[in-house]
């Protein structure tokens, strides 16, 4: 009989926070009419959310995901046109302070800031189809999708910004990072002196994070199925239904490593949100046909010990909420969160829905 034990947890991250003020600090100068003082740091990777949640912070650690590498910052005047954009390479320096100089044009206005980090492409936004007029209608449809819409070029770095109407912005190619960004910031430009304004940035990916451990058992091969191939740039909340999912490729295990213990491979994908299943009351609830249709799932094909043929384990993604704790019937994956699953195979399966034999 086989046996699948599955462990997931999720690690929070840090909470997006874009906040304006009218420190006068950072420029000890009174004629700095219609400037602002921008300042653009990253929240670190293991700042909690809020509340009392000690000890609980996220586990990705690599050096360059708590950098600022570049930034684009993009201003919008009260009608939503195009006034400003600045480009920075910054060279991994957090925080990063630059001047915005609106001039006496906008002073005493309210103007609405958009930026975008670590994309490593300057002519972001400037694409000889629009030049430089895009408009604020145009970036609140903003999202993320893989260069050519091909979702393996996810951990290659390799992304597309496109507006809500599918129009191509720029294509960013071999990013330091996967993209950060932050929602929009409404700063009032000061009539006098200097008006300072500070942008938040938190990561932009989910980060999936596998153990398979064969108990006399041969892994043949495993993929990661049912990946979003699109991500709300400023929100997850608009047209949800409309996101379109791929499987990334299969990983092919050469045949002197079937038998051993594959552990700690990490994979960045976009977060993907699914209705709760009511239906859904233990680990082996969670099959085909009993879960929401784009739920993120897990096939690991291989052959029992004493068997012939390929036998498909599915193990479907999620399992906790955003308290860290387990629901079954949850199937979301959040942004800026990592899922670490553990799955011990033992045995052929008989009577478990999970598993498929022949494929």
């Amino acid at each position: 009989m086989k046996k699948i034990l599955l462990l997931t947890a999720m690690i929070v991250a840090g909470m997006m926070v874009t906040s304006c003020s009218n420190d006068e600090e950072q420029v000890k100068t009174n004629d700095q009419t219609g400037v602002i003082a921008l300042k653009a740091e990253v929240v670190p990777m293991n700042t909690l959310l809020e509340g009392d949640r000690s000890g609980v912070s996220r586990a990705i650690t690599a050096e360059y995901e708590n950098s600022i590498n570049d930034l684009h910052v993009v201003a919008f005047d009260s009608e939503g046109n195009q006034i400003y954009h600045i480009y920075s390479p910054m060279y991994a320096e957090n925080p990063y302070t630059t001047l915005l100089n609106l001039g006496e044009t906008y002073k005493g206005q309210t103007v609405t800031l958009y930026a975008i980090a670590n994309v490593g492409h300057a002519d972001l936004f400037t694409t000889a189809q629009k030049g430089s007029n895009y408009t604020k209608t145009d970036f609140e449809q903003l999202n993320v999708r893989p260069y050519d819409d091909f979702v393996d070029n996810i951990t290659a770095g390799n992304l597309v910004l496109k507006s809500g109407d599918g129009t191509p912005l720029a294509v960013i190619s071999n990013s330091q990072s996967p993209i950060l960004v932050t929602g929009p910031l409404q700063v009032t430009v000061a009539n006098n002196g200097l008006t300072s304004a500070t942008l938040r940035f938190i990561r932009q990916d989910t980060k999936i994070t596998l153990n398979i451990i064969p108990q006399k058992f041969k892994i043949l091969e495993y993929k990661i199925c049912n990946v979003p191939k699109i991500s709300y740039l400023f929100s997850h909340s608009d047209n949800v239904a409309n996101v379109q999912y791929d499987n990334l490729s299969s990983v092919l295990i050469p045949e002197e490593d079937q038998s051993k213990t594959l552990s700690k491979v990490s994979f960045h994908v976009f977060e993907n949100y699914n209705d709760i299943s009511s239906t859904v009351l233990k680990q082996t609830d969670r099959y085909t046909g009993n879960v929401p249709e784009n739920a993120t799932y897990v096939d690991i094909i291989g052959t029992p010990d004493g068997y012939t043929g390929r036998y498909r384990y599915r193990v479907y993604l999620g399992g906790v909420d955003s308290e860290n704790v387990i629901r079954y019937e949850y199937f979301t994956l959040l942004r800026n969160y990592e899922y670490y699953l553990t799955v011990k195979i033992a045995g052929d399966g008989t009577g478990d829905p999970r598993v498929e034999k022949n494929v």
